[in-house]
């Protein structure tokens, strides 16, 4: 009885999985036209979820205080009054360390910036600021740390296969087809096996 039950139901099975993969596809098919439009105005482009943080310390004294950040090109130097918090023009800052060796050209009020040469190799580099302010001096150091290359960050960052086929919704359509074969396949073989399982009765006299 039970095998006459699960023989019966295949039919059902098959046709509802069927009907169900059809309408799976046929939702695909109405998303990926909606998304795939082309020449419509869909808004201004997302801003990048992230960006790259350049190399920065900072330091300070009784009198200054000092933020550091590494540039492509150059050094920038912020300065500015440790007890007010306002930016210290008209200063003297000379660098020393990591191979330079040279006075920092004031940008704009309270910012200093050192060309580079060449980019300072990813590690830590110590830096030495002599600062000179009117009658205030003072002698600041600290430690540049400048990351290596993220190449395996990188790697690691690349978009998945979902991730890629979520970005391409004309791709979609494709996918639920390759799905609904699949999922028939599977049915066909798991009804083959049951048949298969059915006990054979002979002829009796």
């Amino acid at each position: 009885m039970k095998h006459r039950l699960a023989r019966a139901g295949w039919p059902a099975i098959s046709t509802w999985i069927a009907t169900w993969v059809t309408a799976l596809i046929a939702a695909l098919a109405v998303a990926a036209g909606a998304l795939a439009h082309e020449g419509e105005d869909h808004g201004p482009p997302a801003a990048a979820l992230s960006q790259t943080l350049l190399p920065r310390v900072a330091t300070a004294s009784e009198d200054f205080e000092l933020v550091v950040v590494l540039e492509p090109a150059r050094l920038v130097v912020y300065l500015d009054r440790q007890a007010s918090n306002e930016p210290v023009a008209g200063a003297r800052v000379d660098v020393e360390g990591a191979g330079l060796n040279a006075a920092a050209v004031e940008s704009g009020a309270g910012t200093y910036a050192l060309a580079l040469a060449a980019p300072l190799p990813p590690g830590q580099h110590a830096l030495t600021f002599t600062l000179q302010a009117g009658t205030d001096a003072d002698l600041l150091s600290v430690t540049l740390e400048v990351p290596a290359p993220a190449t395996a960050a990188a790697a690691a960052a690349q978009p998945s296969a979902l991730t890629r086929l979520l970005a391409h919704p004309w791709r979609w359509p494709a996918a639920a087809a390759t799905l609904s074969v699949a999922v028939l396949l599977g049915a066909t073989l798991r009804r083959r096996q049951a048949r298969r399982a059915l006990p054979r009765t002979g002829a009796t006299t």
